[in-house]
């Protein structure tokens, strides 16, 4: 699977600079030619990062970048600001502005690629976020999800459909009580407790998947070690969805078993 980089260029000259240097590696590149057209792009794409312009019309690439940070926190979307004018104050200005880290124009081939190297291994350490939602229901569509295989998820049971019958009433009771226990720990700032409780919710999500919402716990126990509140915060209701997916998943499979 190709890693999707999101280039944001209202010049065409160094968008198809800047796709031939990365096709070339392997990667697949998408073009917004403004911020608003970006912002409208992040709504229906999951990108593995954006390189961004910074001085464009429209809306700028700090201002597209300032707007991007309230609904996807750094670690989930990493952008690479790109500006010709390299100096002091101006890159502090673009890492004040939410930005992961800057590249300077004219693009340097081997500075482009090292660049998006580190942004695809800040992608292989997130959680996949596969879920799509129907809009007309505002439910989740539990065929999209990749991740949700009864087969594995009954192997993960010892292969006991008795069994897994047994425990998945628990498993709601049990999430949603860990949870709420999450939310207060957040509110309070208690992160030793906050560690426990998700070390604990990884636990019983591991008696029926290790993907999907185990995964994202994975990622919020690396949040919460770096001391990341906000980003953890953001990424909670993704949890809270995937977790009401795998239930809603485990029940439609077991009335038909």
């Amino acid at each position: 699977m190709k890693i999707n980089i999101l280039v944001v260029e209202d010049n065409e000259i160094s968008f198809r600079l800047a796709e031939y240097i990365l096709t070339q590696s392997g990667y697949q590149v998408e073009w917004a030619c403004n911020g608003k057209e970006c912002l409208e792009k992040i709504k229906s794409t999951q990108y593995a990062g954006i390189l961004m312009d910074v001085h464009m019309p429209e809306l700028d690439g700090i201002e597209a970048t300032k707007i991007i940070r309230q609904t996807h926190p750094k670690e989930l979307l990493p952008i690479i600001g790109v500006t010709a004018e390299d100096t002091t104050t101006e890159l502090d200005f673009l890492i004040q502005s939410g930005m992961n880290g800057h590249l300077s124009k004219p693009y340097q081939i081997e500075t482009l690629l090292s660049k998006i190297q580190a942004l695809v291994a800040e992608c292989d350490s997130r959680p996949q976020i596969l879920m799509k939602i129907n809009s007309s229901t505002n439910t989740p569509e539990t065929t999209e999800l990749k991740w949700l295989n009864f087969k594995k998820i009954l192997t993960q049971s010892q292969g006991d459909i008795t069994l897994l019958k047994k425990i998945t009433p628990l498993y709601s009771k049990t999430t949603q009580d860990l949870l709420s226990k999450i939310e207060q720990s957040l509110v309070k700032n208690k992160r030793t407790k906050l560690k426990h409780q998700l070390h604990q919710l990884k636990g019983v999500l591991s008696n029926f998947t290790t993907e999907g919402p185990f995964k994202t716990v994975v990622y919020l126990e690396t949040l919460t070690r770096n001391n990341k509140m906000s980003e953890l915060i953001a990424l909670l209701p993704i949890l809270k969805e995937e977790i009401s997916v795998l239930q809603a998943y485990l029940e439609e499979q077991l009335s038909k078993s």
